[in-house]
Formats: C-alpha cells, structure tokens, sequence
C-alpha cells in the first residue's frame, strides 16, 4: 500500500510475519537532541544562512505479527 500527503510518502508491505513500513519525508526538519531514532537514515545540509541542520530524510518501521 503507498500514501502521500503534503509531508511525505509511506509505503507499507503486509507478509504472514507483521508490516514492513518506509516514510520517505518531502519536507525536512531540522533534528533536535541526540539525533535519529533507530530505523531511520538522516543527513546533514547547509541552510541558506550558512548553519548546518541535520534532518531524518527516510524512517523503516516493523510490526511483527502477535
């Protein structure tokens, strides 16, 4: 199954075991704290005032079937 929204993309799978999710984000926001949670794939960019923001562009989620 796939859905769009203004912010992104989702795609999900459904097997025997649980769902396999993947968000691809159209819009990034910059990342506050420690960083990305397990699962995604963030990256570092330069802003147009010259910082440097650093943002998650893809999250992967699993539910396993209980």
């Amino acid at each position: 199954m796939v859905s769009d929204d203004a912010e992104g993309t989702m795609v999900s799978v459904s097997a025997a075991a649980g769902e396999l999710a993947l968000r691809i984000h159209r819009v990034l926001r910059p990342l506050t704290g420690d960083g990305a949670a397990p699962g995604a794939v963030s990256a570092t960019w330069g802003l147009a005032d010259g910082t440097r923001a650093h943002a998650v562009f893809a999250a992967a989620s699993y539910e396993p079937v209980a």
